[in-house]
């Protein structure tokens, strides 16, 4: 019988990996937008950030989209 614990812990690195990558977006997102977005705000799908947020927070992301990627690097290709 294989060891179930064994294959539950290949998950658990991957929601590891994917937790400290939304708390360095949002660390970035900090630094150029000024505002704090909190990283259970953010979610990343096909290489897409979407941010959930006010419209006027939307708008300021909309507003400096090209340098926000330039700053994340190659992991995002569009924010939305």
């Amino acid at each position: 019988m294989l060891n179930i614990s064994g294959f539950l812990e290949k998950f658990r690195k991957f929601d590891a990996d994917k937790t400290l990558q939304r708390e360095n977006i949002a660390k970035n997102l900090e630094k150029i937008l000024g505002i704090n977005i909190p990283s259970k705000n953010l979610t990343i799908k096909n290489k897409v950030l979407y941010v959930q947020g006010s419209p006027a927070l939307k708008q300021e992301i909309f507003l400096k989209k090209q340098q926000l990627i330039q700053e994340i690097g190659s992991e995002i290709v569009d924010i939305r």
